[in-house]
């Protein structure tokens, strides 16, 4: 294989020479108004079964839609991860199609990572997570998945169906 240049290309990119500021990018969505919606992911121990992981004391089911979004709407979702003994752990929680804000952890304000857009967000074992976002009305309309982004958890039913109309 042999590449031929034809022709110089001319460089018209503008490199900058610091970033913008977070605040720049980062414009907060505002919760009055919002639409509340709350999330709780459990793990049971069942005799004979083993592990079962739940959103909202559900196993995933794919014909079951489990939320209704309305088109263009601005949700506030509370997570919490009510696992708080021995064998409790963190549960990334992830949502299709849409990016996210953290509003807070535990009720304090966010800071530091937590003020970049999300796709996922890391909800410590008997942590409260609050998530604002906005369903795009072109974009997000349709059925999408939310669930633990730990494969096992998923695949154990850790997840669940929204559906945004």
């Amino acid at each position: 294989m042999q590449f031929q240049v034809a022709t110089q290309a001319t460089d018209n990119v503008t490199l900058y020479t610091s970033l913008p500021a977070a605040a720049e990018i980062n414009t907060r969505l505002g919760a009055a108004g919002a639409t509340a919606r709350s999330f709780e992911m459990s793990v049971q121990m069942i005799m004979g079964v083993g592990m079962q992981f739940l959103i909202n004391g559900r196993l995933f089911d794919m014909n079951r839609v489990d939320e209704v979004v309305a088109a263009g709407a601005t949700e506030v979702w509370t997570i919490t991860n009510v696992s708080t003994t021995m064998a409790s752990m963190a549960h990334p929680f992830h949502a299709h199609a849409i990016q996210w804000q953290v509003l807070d952890r535990d009720n304090v304000p966010a800071s530091g990572v937590d003020l970049g857009w999300k796709d996922t967000v890391l909800v410590q074992p008997g942590e409260t997570v609050r998530i604002i976002g906005r369903f795009d009305p072109v974009v997000n309309v349709g059925k999408y998945m939310y669930h633990c982004h730990i494969l096992e958890h998923e695949e154990a039913g850790m997840m669940g169906v929204f559906e945004v109309q």
